[in-house]
């Protein structure tokens, strides 16, 4: 569980959970198209087929997303566990908008 106090104005700040996570992610879905099983991948890891389930949409994110991450410019409320237990959606767009950032980001 996660919980952050954010008191006056936001200043970006890295979230290095998240990140880690993302990057993962990547390195599983590069594994899995070079035709590794997810059964091995978990086995590897120590993990269960779930835990990698869950977190595998996270190599999916618009690069626009993973940008803003890396900056530490992501909404305050966008952490690992709001984006593996909420439906990200494939579209790019819809991403950004349903992740909370502003339009005027864009």
């Amino acid at each position: 569980v996660e919980a952050r106090l954010i008191i006056g104005g936001v200043t970006p700040r890295t979230d290095e959970t998240l990140i880690r996570a993302i990057a993962l992610a990547h390195a599983w879905a590069t594994e899995l198209r070079a035709g590794t099983s997810m059964t091995t991948l978990a086995e590897r890891r120590s993990c269960t087929l779930a835990f990698i389930r869950q977190r595998l949409p996270l190599a999916f994110l618009s690069p626009r997303i993973i940008e803003a991450i890396l900056a530490g410019r992501q909404p305050h409320d966008l952490t690992l566990t709001k984006l593996i237990t909420h439906p990200i959606p494939l579209d790019w767009d819809d991403q950004w908008a349903e992740l909370g950032f502003s339009a005027s980001a864009c």
